[in-house]
């Protein structure tokens, strides 16, 4: 049974240890109070927000053949990705190798939000020549 480490006063926040020994990350938002369960309280002072937004377009030349979304460009808190709504047939979104068997499915339209730090990590595919998606990220 994992331990209970604390819990916020005015907005209930639970850490929990697993016993597993790795970190966590909990998103807390300004002004939060954890209290510990050895009586110690902390404060959250901020929340760093992402210094720019990134976008574009993507486009998968020849069907069955992957493509990542854009060369090497970290970003914070994650990414869009939107199939183009002029797609005819379904995209595919994943981790590298992404395939029509592997890939998440996605029509014209459709959307799907992708917690990464870094677009390069993000591939698509395409029923279609030709086919692409949209993007943004921060």
């Amino acid at each position: 049974m994992p331990n209970k480490l604390g819990q916020g006063p005015a907005n209930p926040v639970y850490l929990v240890d697993s016993g597993s020994g790795t970190d966590a990350t909990v998103q807390l938002a300004a002004g939060t109070t954890v209290q510990l369960a050895d009586g110690t309280s902390i404060v959250v002072s901020g929340v760093t927000l992402p210094a720019a937004i990134r976008h574009g377009q993507t486009v998968v030349a020849s069907a069955g053949t992957e493509v990542t979304l854009t060369t090497t460009q970290a970003i914070v808190t994650g990414v869009i990705v939107k199939a183009l709504s002029t797609n005819t047939d379904l995209m595919y979104v994943g981790a590298n190798p992404v395939t029509s068997s592997t890939g998440f499915e996605l029509a014209a339209g459709e959307q799907v939000f992708i917690a990464v730090a870094d677009l390069t990590t993000v591939w698509i595919d395409s029923a279609v020549n030709g086919e692409g998606v949209s993007w943004i990220a921060t």
